[in-house]
């Protein structure tokens, strides 16, 4: 051991040959002795390996050792606080020190900074009231660590990232920093009943820690992120606290947990990720944060019911989504239920929502709920995707007059009955795949059935549409069971949108007679209705577009209204027409129109006044040449087709191989026509 006695600047001055010693560190003191006293401190520390510093005598403020690398051991000696002027200590990147022993009451604090084999502090005998922020931050094998009593601060990450610590924090500590012990090696955490205040994250990611105890301290706040990343805490005692911060005990391995009657808040994600198995909230609790308990796989109870939260009546957006075993809730005094609150809670199959007055989007998503009654409760509507794939319901009963929201029920694929007196307004897929639907009522005040309402809906055979129905949208009934439509008497639709029947092909009959404000039908309205037999056009119908009865093979008749003005693409194609008379104002007839009509006879455009011969160019066409023809094909493949009457605007003389090639391509007509009388 070299003994350095430092009793005033002479005794350094005498030293010769630092260079010829092998200097392999330096330091840094304010006041007038600073390169004297950097020299020295640094000599020591390469020629021996166990350094013993007497400062006692030496008015120095500051002693900072950097990079030495000789040095497996340090004593420093303050002395007593005779000069009145206190001594930090600092050491930074020694990483051949394993242990540093500082004493003297002039010690006011340590620094040790990334000493990469430091295994031992031993600073009792000082009068260091706090340990500095950064202290020891990333000394991976501080083990042994023995504090002094006047301690009363603990600095932010003081001990952040030593992974090997293992301490008792001293009773007189008042302050422990932001994330002070974070990433270290607890294993047992026992707060002094001093302790007034924790930093955010003190203890966060101590993968080791198991036990904590805070309930002899007089804390209001646990605050955020405190426990967060502690995976194997199971034990945690709290004092009377008032709140609990964001992500305090994220992804802690706790399985239960008494709340004090203080406690008034949790914050976001507070338990989310944890381990908890059941939940009891007390009366006291008024907020609840964002995703508090998301995401707790563990959690199979939760407890909100006649003893239960009394002063809060809203459950917080994301609350206990992605809780996979939660199974029983008792949530009586709620009247509102927040955004995603219980989505992918799919052990959830029962849940009483009698005082519920509203509901977030997708409250209950993906969840396991077999029946769902809000009929008694003041809900005025279903928000969208609120039981969105919940692939085990069955049985909805819903308060009179509802608003169901876009995807309310999408998905519900048991879903079989709707009980209800009647839905104000259908949104966008509101019960889109729901293939096990077979009843519903719509109510008398209903004027929307939005897009894709009851797309998929297999086993819905029938449905009474309202007289107040305005408008049906897109693939409003698309692929669905239904047999029969009938528009009702008096009937206030207007528009039936694209595809709005399309697929649907137990649909035998449809008679559109009574809605009368209905002028078009849209593009593959009843497209691929195979069985669909009986049709009845409205009267003022004026436009019937592209693809609207293709491939309704089972059509064999159909009489178009007067009004008829334009036919457009395919419009019957591949349908089971007889034969077929269009009417007098017809002006246009789409390519294609009665294409591929098999069982087609007899087409009668005698009445067709309207088309002028420019027009009758494109449509009628002869078989002079079966070379290439043109896309206005009109009866291309009517294979049946024997009898054409052509209207007598053509004239006398008529000279058919002058109109072009095509329109009745590789069908049947056998060059048999008439002109109309």
């Amino acid at each position: 051991m070299v003994k350095l006695p430092i009793a005033q600047l002479d005794d350094l001055l005498r030293l010769k040959g630092l260079e010829s010693l092998g200097l392999r560190g330096y330091a840094i003191v304010p006041g007038p002795a600073s390169a004297t006293m950097a020299a020295a401190a640094a000599v020591a520390a390469a020629q021996a390996a166990v350094v013993a510093l007497d400062l006692s005598n030496c008015p120095l403020s500051q002693f900072e050792l950097r990079r030495c690398t000789g040095a497996t051991a340090l004593v420093l000696d303050g002395g007593a606080l005779t000069t009145g002027v206190e001594l930090r200590v600092a050491l930074t990147k020694c990483n051949a020190l394993t242990s540093l022993w500082v004493q003297g009451e002039r010690v006011a604090s340590v620094h040790a900074k990334r000493c990469a084999r430091l295994a031992e502090l031993h600073c009792a005998d000082t009068s260091m009231r706090h340990v500095p922020a950064h202290a020891l931050r990333r000394c991976r094998r501080l083990r042994v660590v023995t504090l002094p009593t006047a301690l009363t601060r603990i600095g932010e990450s003081a001990f952040e990232g030593c992974w090997a610590l293992d301490l008792q924090i001293p009773l007189g500590v008042t302050h422990i920093g932001a994330s002070a012990f974070a990433s270290t090696g607890l294993m047992e955490v026992e707060l002094p009943r001093t302790i007034q205040d924790l930093g955010a994250g003190a203890f966060a990611h101590c993968r080791d820690l198991l036990t904590v105890n805070m309930s002899s301290t007089a804390l209001h706040t646990v605050q955020s992120s405190l426990f967060e990343g502690t995976p194997n805490l199971t034990t945690v005692t709290l004092p009377m606290v008032g709140d609990i911060g964001h992500r305090a005990f994220y992804g802690c391995g706790v399985t239960e947990i008494e709340f004090p009657a203080s406690l008034r808040s949790i914050g976001n994600g507070a338990f989310a990720n944890s381990g908890l198995t059941r939940v009891c909230l007390l009366a006291g609790l008024a907020e609840l944060g964002i995703g508090a308990f998301a995401e707790c796989h563990s959690l199979e109870e939760v407890d909100l019911g006649a003893t239960g939260a009394a002063h809060m009546h809203t459950l917080s957006k994301q609350a206990f989504r992605g809780c996979v075993a939660l199974h029983k809730v008792e949530l009586r005094k709620l009247t509102h239920i927040g955004t995603e609150a219980f989505q992918g809670c799919i052990a959830l199959n029962a849940l009483n929502l009698r005082s519920l007055t509203g509901m977030g989007v997708g409250a209950f998503r993906f969840s396991g709920l077999e029946t769902v009654v809000l009929g008694a409760c003041g809900l005025c509507s279903v928000p969208p995707s609120a039981f969105e794939d919940c692939s085990e319901l069955t049985k909805v009963t819903l308060p009179p007059g509802v608003h169901i929201g876009k995807f309310a029920f999408r998905g519900c694929r048991s879903l079989k009955v709707v009980s209800c007196e009647g839905i104000a307004q259908l949104d966008e897929g509101a019960f889109a795949g729901c293939r096990a639907l077979a009843k519903i009522k719509l109510g008398d005040g209903l004027c929307v059935i939005g897009v894709n309402a009851f797309e998929g809906c297999a086993a819905l055979t029938q449905i009474e549409l309202p007289p107040s129905l305005t408008f049906i949208g897109d693939s409003a009934f698309q692929e669905c069971g239904l047999v029969e439509l009938t528009a009702p008497l008096g009937a206030e639709l207007h528009k039936i949108e694209v595809a709005a029947f399309q697929g649907c092909s137990d649909l035998a009959t449809v008679d559109l007679r009574n809605a009368v404000k209905v002028e078009r039908m849209e593009w593959a309205v009843f497209r691929d209705c195979t069985a669909l037999a009986t049709l009845h056009l409205q009267p003022q119908l004026i436009r019937i577009h592209r693809h609207a009865f293709q491939n309704c093979t089972q059509l064999s008749e159909c009489v178009l209204p007067i009004h008829l003005t334009h036919m457009e693409k395919s419009a019957f194609e591949h349908s089971g027409l007889r034969s077929v008379e269009l009417p007098a104002q017809l002006e246009m007839l789409g390519h294609r129109a009665f294409a591929r009509c098999n069982q087609l006879e007899r087409a009668d455009l005698g009445k067709c006044t309207a088309l002028t011969l420019t027009e009758l160019t494109k449509y009628i066409r002869s078989l002079v040449d079966e070379g290439a023809f043109p896309d206005e094909c009109v009866f291309e493949e009517c294979a049946q087709l024997s009898e054409v009457v052509l209207p007598v605007t053509l004239g006398t003389d008529l000279h058919l191989g002058a109109l072009g090639l095509g329109a009745f391509y590789h069908s049947g007509h056998g060059n048999v026509f008439h002109r109309g009388r």
